[in-house]
């Protein structure tokens, strides 16, 4: 019963160790992809697009 309650302590333990360490690196993540998203939506209304890639389309 002992190594039972050691053994669900350790995977607790593991699984918020976990968590707080995907905080950290998720959230400042998350801020760079949205201005990375951001720049690519900005450079997209101004690119130019060959007619060739229209006729792809179409089909």
């Amino acid at each position: 019963m002992e190594r039972t309650y050691l053994f669900l302590g350790n995977l607790y333990l593991s699984y918020a160790v976990a968590f707080v360490v995907s905080l950290a690196f998720e959230s400042p993540m998350k801020g760079l992809e949205k201005v990375v998203r951001l720049d690519e939506e900005r450079t997209a209304r101004f690119t130019i697009v060959p007619k060739s890639f229209y006729l792809l389309l179409d089909t």
